[in-house]
């Protein structure tokens, strides 16, 4: 091939230029004499240490011309004076720069947002929108009451424009209005994004622990049956529900509701149905969820949710098949959870969730109605 000496360079230049809302165009065009156009690349920023510096790069030739759009918010919303500069690859393999000098981007209003919704147990989910870089977003939270002295930081999940996260009141100390602060890191520097307030009315979601042949109850009778024999299920729903409510539940207020209000507990059968929990926790206003996969069941447990599982021939519960037993999980560190075991307290402890999930009872009282003995319960 024989290169054209006489061939010039696209043309650069700014249009629609608007300071008020922060935005402009860097326009390239080809002319009839020009080279043709590869990509393009535009660097702009205000901070002198160009902390700020976002690249914006395009390919898309369309009529001969690349248009790029800037934009304050890929820059944290930093209302200044902005120098922009323009690189032109063009077919030929060539790349020219440009210094299009400075131009004023002046929005004020922030484009990004903050939400909050409660997940239940004191999770509360937190969702930004109108991310703009690909910096690390962290958000700081803390309850009015008392100043900072609760305040925490937390890491979110960056997908595109969007970040998630969680947070769980029991790391706070105060009720009533929250705050939370949302911050983004880039080249070594915080910058404020959004902000919000939410309400919180309580912090403490700990977990009792109840053994159904504790003296004070396990000789009661329901039927043919002691609690010390087949109150697993009560005993372990008024963990939950003590928690969940923060109310006392004993296991006897539980095992009472359901023997006399039910046919689920020693009805025609030893022990408690599957149908049973969810009838109870809903007496209770819980919410209860099946639990359908053992990738369901380690996100319910990071998230910080009760799950009361029914498990067979396993250490809690060697009786034989044709039995099983009602455990609570509670917590989630490097793929183990906390047992919470109402037969036998000595077995309270952490466990492998996936060694749980495969030890899952499937004794048709915890199964039929439900597909897995596994229920998340929650206070939402």
């Amino acid at each position: 091939l024989i290169f054209d000496e006489s061939l010039t360079n696209p043309t650069v230049t700014v249009q629609n230029h608007d300071s008020k809302r922060g935005t402009l165009q860097v326009v390239i065009a080809e002319t009839e004499n020009s080279k043709d156009i590869q990509s393009v690349t535009v660097a702009a920023w205000s901070d002198p240490n160009q902390k700020n510096l976002h690249w914006y790069n395009s390919a898309k030739v369309v009529n001969g011309r690349v248009i790029i759009n800037v934009d304050e918010k890929y820059h944290h919303n930093i209302s200044a004076d902005y120098t922009i500069h323009v690189y032109v690859k063009t077919k030929d393999g060539e790349t020219k720069g440009y210094n299009l000098g400075q131009y004023a981007l002046n929005n004020k209003q922030v484009t990004a947002s903050v939400s909050t919704n409660y997940k239940g147990t004191g999770i509360y989910g937190v969702n930004i929108s109108g991310v703009y870089s690909s910096g690390t977003v962290k958000y700081a939270v803390w309850s009015e009451v008392n100043g900072q002295n609760d305040i925490r930081w937390y890491d979110a999940t960056t997908s595109g424009t969007n970040a998630t996260g969680l947070i769980n009141v029991a790391n706070h100390s105060g009720t009533g209005t929250y705050h939370i602060h949302v911050y983004q890191s880039d080249n070594g520097q915080m910058y404020f994004l959004t902000s919000t307030d939410f309400t919180v009315k309580r912090t403490n979601y700990n977990t009792p622990y109840y053994n159904q042949r504790d003296g004070r109850w396990g000789g009661n009778r329901y039927g043919y049956y002691t609690l010390a024999s087949t109150g697993c299920v009560p005993t372990s729903l008024a963990m939950v529900f003590s928690s969940l409510t923060g109310n006392e539940v004993l296991p006897t207020t539980v095992a009472s509701y359901l023997y006399n209000n039910t046919v689920e507990f020693n009805r025609g059968t030893e022990g408690t149905t599957g149908n049973g929990i969810l009838v109870a926790s809903r007496q209770w206003g819980l919410t209860p969820t099946v639990i359908n996969s053992s990738a369901a069941l380690t996100s319910a447990l990071k998230e910080g949710h009760h799950v009361v599982a029914a498990v067979q021939q396993d250490k809690f519960s060697p009786w034989g098949w044709g039995t099983s037993h009602e455990i609570v999980l509670k917590g989630y560190s490097n793929g183990n959870t906390y047992v919470y075991d109402p037969y036998n307290a000595s077995n309270n402890g952490w466990y492998s969730i996936e060694l749980l999930w495969r030890e899952q009872s499937t004794q048709a009282v915890d199964v039929n109605g439900l597909g897995h003995p596994f229920v998340k319960v929650v206070d939402v």
